[in-house]
């Protein structure tokens, strides 16, 4: 430093590489350095405020050194989520559930619509049958008319024949 306070990478030979903090970011974190970590950079106030201490600050610097307080918030955050997905997914069993008797309900109005739809042709076929029952009996009495009539013709003919022949004699 000259008075300034600007951020210089240097080579091994002393030229500058860089005066960018992104720079030193990336080297940090390649080299897994924290420098918030009191352990890793333990400058002269730090150690000052470690060695004079009392108990509970040498606690708080053990967990912030061990990064353990960091550990505990994420195993809070990820347990809040667990709980948070384990009752999204007991509502969404509830709506399951909802929808599964929906579903049985549609299907049991589909299958008596169905069987009304088959009854409803059942009665066309029979209609159709009945129909054809009818002309089939018209058609036999037209025949049994009409032998009827055959049958009194024949015997007008007859008759008459043997009028015809009686005034012949």
């Amino acid at each position: 430093r000259q008075g300034k306070a600007e951020l210089r990478l240097l080579s091994a030979q002393g030229a500058v590489v860089s005066k960018d903090r992104k720079a030193l970011r990336e080297i940090l974190d390649c080299l897994k350095i924290c420098v918030e970590n009191p352990v890793c950079v333990l400058d002269q106030e730090n150690s000052k405020h470690f060695i004079r201490g009392k108990a509970k600050e040498k606690y708080e610097f053990f967990l912030k050194a061990t990064e353990i307080q960091q550990v505990l918030t994420k195993i809070r955050s990820v347990s809040e989520a667990a709980d948070q997905c384990a009752s999204d997914a007991e509502r969404q069993r509830g709506r399951l559930e909802g929808y599964a008797r929906a579903y049985n309900q549609a299907k049991e109005e589909y299958d008596e619509i169905e069987r009304m739809h088959k009854i409803d042709q059942e009665i066309i076929d029979l209609k159709a049958a009945t129909g054809w029952v009818a002309v089939a009996s018209a058609n036999k009495a037209k025949q049994n008319a009409q032998t009827a009539l055959n049958n009194a013709q024949k015997f007008a003919r007859d008759a008459q024949a043997v009028y015809e022949k009686e005034q012949y004699e």
